[in-house]
């Protein structure tokens, strides 16, 4: 039988009306372990709404169709509770979260190899469906695959929205909030359950993006030092900006800073976008569900 899942955070401004969603964007994430959601009002140009839940189980995407219901039950369970997802949106976007994924340049992009490109770098499932979006600030094109199943419903419950992955949302994200930035080459540290997001930027442009699974701190320490050697920065240097499932008395972040000279949480230029009920929210755990350029 499974479990209730676990609210993590519900914080609602008191602008939010239900009845007045045509006026509101909604960006969803959907992660291996849980559910997150962000609510932008366009007329006060403010994030009004941000609700996380977590699944009682770790479910994986690409898992047998049995782990497939299960995780699909689970974000049934929250629409439930949630009607209002369902109501017409001015704009809507799903962020989904899955290591299965490439970069392909734009001159090189040819839109009938997208399965071929994928299928280079990882094992594509037959019940997968393979997608693709072109970032608006680096010169490229993102393919990921997601399980088909799961596609099919998302587009059901949320009316065809935009179906963004997660490291493009990342880096659409802060690509245009480090492109004049004084902090040389930036490194960007995101953190989710058994997966971690690597981003470097280089001369204000994209340089380098990859993913890792981790079952321990030490592998996040190896993968970011890996990284770093590779790419010839140093450590002691170079400044690490961190998001995701990652807290100041952690131990991953204990670990990282015995490494990392510099560390720093991730956060957005313009915090008055957030409303009066997020202020206290520790918004590098939700990094790009607070970009109002995503849903544009």
């Amino acid at each position: 039988m499974l479990g209730d899942h676990i609210k993590k955070v519900s914080s609602y401004d008191r602008l939010f009306d239900q009845a007045h969603t045509r006026q509101y964007n909604l960006s969803i994430r959907l992660n291996p372990d849980g559910l997150s959601f962000s609510v932008y009002s366009i007329p006060h140009k403010k994030y009004i709404a941000l609700e996380s839940f977590r699944f009682p189980e770790t479910f994986q995407m690409h898992g047998g169709a049995l782990a497939i219901s299960v995780y699909l039950d689970q974000i049934a369970k929250t629409i439930d509770e949630k009607s209002w997802l369902l109501s017409e949106f001015k704009n809507r976007i799903v962020i989904y979260n899955t290591k299965i994924y490439t970069l392909i340049p734009e001159p090189l992009f040819n839109a009938h190899k997208i399965i071929t490109y994928l299928g280079f770098v990882h094992k594509i499932g037959d019940g997968d469906t393979v997608l693709t979006s072109k970032f608006q600030t680096p010169d490229s094109r993102i393919v990921f695959g997601i399980n088909s199943t799961i596609y099919k419903e998302i587009n059901s419950w949320f009316n065809n929205p935009a179906l963004i992955h997660h490291a493009g949302a990342l880096i659409e994200s802060v690509l245009p909030a480090f492109k004049h930035s004084d902090t040389g080459n930036p490194v960007f540290l995101n953190i989710t359950n058994k997966l971690i997001d690597i981003i470097v930027l280089r001369n204000n442009n994209l340089n380098f993006v990859n993913s890792f699974e981790w079952r321990a701190s030490t592998d996040i320490v190896y993968f970011l030092l890996f990284v770093l050697d590779q790419l010839s920065m140093n450590p002691g240097k170079v400044n690490v900006y961190l998001s995701g499932e990652i807290d100041e008395n952690d131990e991953n972040h204990q670990l990282l800073s015995k490494y990392i000279r510099n560390l720093e949480f991730l956060s957005h230029n313009e915090p008055h976008t957030r409303g009066y009920a997020l202020e206290l929210i520790a918004s590098h755990k939700y990094y790009e569900l607070l970009n109002p350029a995503l849903c544009e």
